[in-house]
């Protein structure tokens, strides 16, 4: 991973290496309160490699120690933001707030996403757009210059956004993808979504609909959920199983 053209790489301790996980924080926390992480592991797909310092997060839960997902150069994901799967955030972009982009979309560029704003599938967000409030971008959808995408807008399939264009409301502009928007439930604690016809992801993490109706009280607890939230999204996970399965029948494609 390079910032401004200067690779930065830094060794990493045997102790770092054997925790199995994805990245850890790196050095102290800046004037935002926010901590660069580094890579425990190669992650080609992204060039990055082992030791490389990447962008900033507040806490751990803002990039999933899963997948191949990441945040490079002086990009920031601070708040309740999420970014996972195979997603990338980079450039000098901020995705904050509940913001949530996943899939294997790309962020980059000057670009701001916050609220409650979702980017996944192979979107890609850049230049100096944003995308904020309620809006969803997936598909193959493209939104740059200084674009707005805002409200409950939905962008999807290869639609191209570009210059000053607005899209806000209950806009739907399709190319040719989705014709459903992916479920979304904001819980007490984090917000659960389905990331795939067939997995759900809850803050950071994500699972198959079997494994976490399974595994939920395991998890919520290896995730450090009380009781009682472990209930409250066992009752969520219910919720967006059946009206997932009401979908596929609607849709099998």
């Amino acid at each position: 991973m390079t910032t401004n053209n200067i690779v930065i790489n830094k060794p990493v301790s045997q102790k770092a290496l054997k925790s199995n996980k994805k990245y850890r924080l790196y050095g102290k926390k800046n004037h935002r309160g926010l901590t660069r992480i580094q890579a425990l592991r190669d992650i080609p797909v992204h060039k990055v490699k082992k030791g490389d310092l990447g962008g900033w997060v507040e806490k751990e839960s803002n990039l999933s120690q899963t997948g191949d997902s990441w945040i490079g150069e002086e990009a920031r994901v601070f708040e309740n933001a999420c970014v996972y799967g195979n997603a990338l955030v980079s450039g000098n972009a901020w995705v904050y707030s509940n913001a949530q982009v996943f899939g294997n979309a790309q962020v980059f560029g000057n670009t701001l996403i916050s609220n409650t704003a979702r980017v996944s599938g192979n979107a890609q967000i850049y230049e100096r757009a944003r995308v904020y409030e309620h809006a969803q971008v997936s598909g193959d959808a493209k939104i740059s210059g200084y674009a707005r995408v805002f409200g409950y807008a939905l962008v999807y399939g290869d639609t191209r956004l570009r210059g000053h264009t607005w899209g806000y409301g209950y806009t739907r502009v399709k190319g040719d993808s989705w014709e459903k928007s992916p479920l979304y439930i904001q819980g007490t604690r984090d917000a659960l979504t389905t990331s795939s016809h067939t997995e759900i992801t809850i803050g950071c993490v994500t699972f198959t609909v079997e494994e976490w109706l399974k595994r939920y009280e395991e998890i919520g607890k290896e995730n450090d959920y009380s009781d009682e939230e472990i209930e409250e999204y066992f009752s969520h996970l219910k919720y967006m199983s059946k009206r997932m399965e009401r979908l596929k029948k609607e849709d099998p494609s």
